[in-house]
């Protein structure tokens, strides 16, 4: 089993490349190989382009992106250089099984994921589609029309006949005479007597009967008859994709192709016998062929070492380039890092000279507040000694009253003497009264100076004031003490003399 999808393989890499060989992508994307088969079909370019060949204009190839490496992770993932990359070979899988919908050819059971995981079972299954399509069109192509209604009866109908069933029926017709007749496409042509009749029949002008007697007779084994055959095919047509191992293997599919391409080529009237030398012209060209498509091989693969290598240059220079935007970026943060500490430092020496001059400014307040204080005691020092003094000429009024009243009553003889000195004595002591009121008025208003000029301290001042205050009030309420007490003294000692007699 493994050898037959092996043999597959091969023949469907030489069926495409021989397909396209026109193709403008040989060298990039061809020839094929079973190598390189899967990988070069994933991103859809060779299978749109193949279809082309089979419906044309079914795919538009210049949109397509072209050369996008993928590749498949441990666990099954797609993944490319971007994600850019993923979804451009999806959109060209996409254009590709859109355009397929639209063709003769039937798929099933596959998608763009089997394509693009590099599905072996079921990729070759859609490139057999596409040969057997290809296939078909040359089958049912105008040159061949007429021939395929002549094998077709009216009963049959062309449209319900199958392909293999009309390559029965042509190959059956065309070995009439012979003992030779074939019931299938695939076991029956493993001894390869069918394919040497249908050269010798069908281009006697190429293949010699002799040299067809002289395969069938020489005593080859299966496969070197295979051989030999195919090379007899091969001044027909060009069938690379062919081996020996599969024809006599009996290989449906590629025997089914072999007779398509003896079909095509019997009907399109070049039957014109090929010289030795155009042969060997043949074989020379395409031994050349081969080595052009190897150099452009090597080439394609020197191209892709540089691009791989301007890639890499790419990454280093875009590494490179943020490397140098993330210093930009450092150092930019670095001076923004030093540009907060030094507003942080100027921010301390601010506050820290703020500190310093409110400081400065208390001490100075307290300076000047203790010179006031200083300046207040001194005045209330001041004000005591004259209150004292003042106190002192009361009390020497009062003395001098007293001395006064003695007198009177030492002089009682003469009342309207003694009446005038009481006069006069009360006249002076109302006096010293006024004098001492007024006094305290002057008082009174200086200390309400001072209460004012007390209202703007603190708790000391307003101390201050209470001990003015009630220092004031002592003073005032002892001088009221000492009057009441004087006049007592005086009513005393005048009703002490009226009770006297002859006064």
């Amino acid at each position: 089993m493994k050898d037959s999808v092996e043999i597959e393989c091969r023949a469907y890499c030489e069926s495409i490349n021989t397909i396209l060989h026109r193709s403008r992508h040989r060298g990039e994307y061809l020839p094929l190989t079973p190598e390189n088969m899967f990988e070069r079909l994933r991103d859809g370019i060779v299978l749109s382009e193949f279809l082309n060949e089979i419906s044309p204009g079914s795919v538009d190839i210049q949109k397509m992106i072209k050369n996008v490496k993928i590749q498949i992770t441990s666990s099954g993932t797609i993944t490319g250089k971007s994600i850019k990359d993923v979804y451009e070979v999806r959109e060209n899988l996409h254009k590709f099984f859109s355009a397929m919908k639209k063709t003769h050819i039937v798929i099933v059971n596959i998608g763009e994921d089997d394509v693009l995981t590099m599905n072996r079972t079921l990729v070759l299954g859609l490139v057999w589609q596409m040969i057997r399509g290809y296939l078909s069109t040359k089958i049912n192509s105008e040159q061949n029309r007429e021939v395929v209604s002549s094998l077709v009866s009216e009963k049959d109908g062309v449209s319900v006949m199958k392909e293999e069933e009309i390559l029965i029926r042509w190959v059956n017709r065309n070995l009439e005479g012979t003992e030779l007749a074939v019931r299938n496409l695939s076991g029956d042509f493993s001894d390869s007597r069918v394919v040497l009749c249908l050269l010798e029949r069908l281009f006697p002008h190429l293949v010699k009967q002799e040299e067809v007697c002289s395969v069938l007779a020489g005593g080859y084994s299966e496969e070197a008859r295979a051989e030999k055959t195919l090379e007899l095919v091969g001044r027909v047509s060009q069938v690379d994709f062919i081996t020996p191992a599969a024809l006599v293997s009996g290989n449906e599919k590629i025997i089914f192709t072999l007779v398509v391409f003896l079909f095509d080529r019997a009907n399109s009237g070049e039957t014109r016998r090929k010289s030795e030398s155009e042969i060997e012209e043949e074989r020379q060209q395409k031994i050349d062929g081969e080595a052009a498509i190897a150099a452009t091989s090597v080439l394609r693969d020197e191209l892709f070492q540089k691009r791989e290598e301007v890639e890499r240059l790419q990454t280093k220079v875009a590494e490179r380039e943020k490397m140098l935007e993330e210093e930009k970026r450092r150092r930019e943060d670095a001076i923004d890092q030093i540009k907060k500490e030094f507003a942080w430092k100027l921010q301390q020496e601010e506050e820290k000279n703020k500190k310093k001059y409110r400081e400065m400014l208390i001490e100075r307040q307290r300076s000047i507040g203790k010179k006031k204080n200083e300046d207040f005691e001194e005045t209330l020092q001041r004000i005591a000694e004259e209150l004292k003094e003042v106190f002192d000429d009361l009390e020497e009024s009062e003395k001098i009253k007293f001395a006064d009243m003695d007198y009177v009553t030492q002089r009682k003889e003469n009342r309207h003497t003694a009446l005038d000195v009481k006069t006069d004595g009360r006249e002076r002591i109302t006096q010293n009264i006024d004098s001492i009121r007024e006094k305290g008025r002057e008082f009174l208003q200086i200390i309400e100076i001072m209460y004012d000029e007390l209202e703007r301290h603190d708790e000391i001042e307003e101390v201050m004031r209470e001990k003015v205050r009630g220092y004031a009030e002592s003073m005032v309420e002892s001088s009221n003490k000492n009057k009441k007490s004087w006049w007592k003294k005086i009513w005393a000692k005048k009703k002490a003399t009226k009770s006297q007699p002859g006064v």
